[in-house]
C-alpha cells in the first residue's frame, strides 16, 4: 500500500531478484491519479518481478490511517491478489500487507523457507518458534521478533 510510489523499492527489487521467478509477486495500491504518467511508470517498474497495481477503477483514495478505508485498500488487495498467477499458474497461497515504508527483513530463501516449514501458523508464532535470533546491532527492546512479520520491519 502506498500513497505514491514506492521510495524504498531498491530493497524490494533486491528481496525479488532472490526469489525463483514468479514465487513471490508485488501487487501495490496506489493512490496515484488513475490517468497519470506516474501511474504507469510504477506499474512498468514491478512488471519485471511479474509486479502488478490495483485496477484504477479498484483504487481507494484518502487516508486509511484509523479508517475503514484501510479495510477496503485491504480487499482490493485481496482480489488483485485471486486475480494474479504465479509459478505454473497457482495462485498466491501466502499474502503479506505491507506499507511504503517497510523493507524486507530477510533475503526471499529464509522467508521462503519460514512460510514452507511452518504452514497454517501466524507468521509471529512462526518467527518466536524458529527463533530467528537477534539482529546484530538492534537494542533487544527494538527487536522486531514476535512484535511483527519476519519478512518486513515494522517501519524506517
Amino acid at each position: 500500500m502506498t500513497r505514491a510510489n514506492l521510495p524504498l523499492w531498491e530493497a524490494w527489487e533486491a528481496y525479488f531478484s532472490g526469489c525463483e521467478h514468479g514465487t513471490a509477486l508485488p501487487i501495490i495500491h496506489t493512490q496515484y491519479p488513475r490517468d497519470g504518467s506516474s501511474r504507469a511508470a510504477l506499474s512498468d517498474m514491478v512488471a519485471p518481478q511479474g509486479g502488478v497495481l490495483v485496477p484504477a477503477n479498484q483504487t481507494q483514495f484518502g487516508n486509511p490511517r484509523f479508517s475503514f478505508l484501510m479495510l477496503s485498500i485491504e480487499f482490493s488487495l485481496f482480489r488483485a491478489a485471486g486475480r494474479v498467477r504465479g509459478v505454473r499458474g497457482c495462485q498466491p497461497r501466502f499474502i503479506q500487507l505491507l506499507s511504503e515504508s517497510d523493507v524486507p527483513a530477510a533475503n526471499c530463501l529464509e522467508v521462503h523457507s519460514l512460510l514452507a516449514n511452518t504452514p497454517n501458523m501466524s507468521r509471529i508464532d512462526a518467527a518466536a518458534a524458529l527463533l530467528l535470533g537477534p539482529h546484530s546491532g538492534v537494542p533487544f527492546d527494538y527487536q522486531p521478533l514476535g512484535k511483527a512479520s519476519p519478512i518486513s520491519s515494522p517501519s524506517v
